[in-house]
This record gives structure tokens, sequence and C-alpha cells, in this order.
């Protein structure tokens, strides 16, 4: 019980990671990762839980980090969306938010996990944040 509660506060202490994750999502993803990887890996791979601003970014190393974002959520956090083209509308199959870039600025996509980026037309778009739409501090 210790370590879950460990692992959660761990999980909390790195959520400026999650991108367009919800915190309880980001926390059960994260959780599930300490579970089934141990927390060395996770520490190894998404840092010791200490943010910086000294310009330093956390980064995804692999595609399994990235999704679409949820409807109504995310849509005021600037990125890039991956989109597929299907019956007249374009999908939003993953979208890399700024604050979780690839790591090395390379983000490598199997057709397994995204058949429909390799059947359909696809586009990459940049997101920016409205201040229209999205609330400034």
């Amino acid at each position: 019980k210790n370590a879950n509660r460990w692992a959660q506060l761990f999980c909390d202490s790195v959520s400026s990671q999650r991108g367009p994750l919800s915190p309880a999502e980001w926390r059960r993803q994260c959780v599930s990762r300490i579970d089934n990887d141990g927390p060395d890996a996770v520490i190894e791979d998404i840092g010791q839980g200490t943010y910086t601003v000294s310009g330093v970014q956390f980064c995804g190393s692999h595609e399994k980090y990235y999704r679409p974002r949820q409807p109504n959520t995310g849509q005021c956090t600037p990125g890039v969306s991956i989109e597929y083209f299907e019956n007249g509308e374009w999908h939003e199959e993953l979208f890399v938010p700024n604050n979780n870039p690839p790591c090395n600025g390379i983000l490598e996509l199997s057709a397994e996990s995204h058949y429909k980026l390799f059947t359909h037309p696809i586009r990459v778009n940049q997101c920016e944040i409205s201040p229209f739409t999205c609330a400034f501090d």
C-alpha cells in the first residue's frame, strides 16, 4: 500500500509532462507504468519529479505516449495534431504537445498501432493557443 501511495505522489510530481491528459488519466497511466516496468525504468524515462524552467523540456520516447486530445479538453494546449481524412472530415490520431516533444526530434509510428495514418490521406496541423477561446493568467 505504501508503494502505491509513493507511485501516486511521484506521478503527481511529474504531472507537468501530462500534455493533453487529465490529471486522473495521467496518474492512472503513470502508476500502471511503475507497476509494470518498475520505478527505476519510469524515473529513467521521465525524470525524478523535479521540474525546471531553465529551458529543459521533457520528451516522449515512444508513440504510446501520444494520443488524440479528448473532446473539449486540450484545445488550449499548443502542439502538433497528426490527422487522417475519412468520410469527408479530419480526425485527430495523435497530439504532440509543445511541452512534450518527441525525444531527439524523432517520432516513429507503426502501421499496426496507427493503421489509418497509412491508409488514408494525412496532415500535420500546428495548433496554437487562441486568445478568444483560452483563458490566460
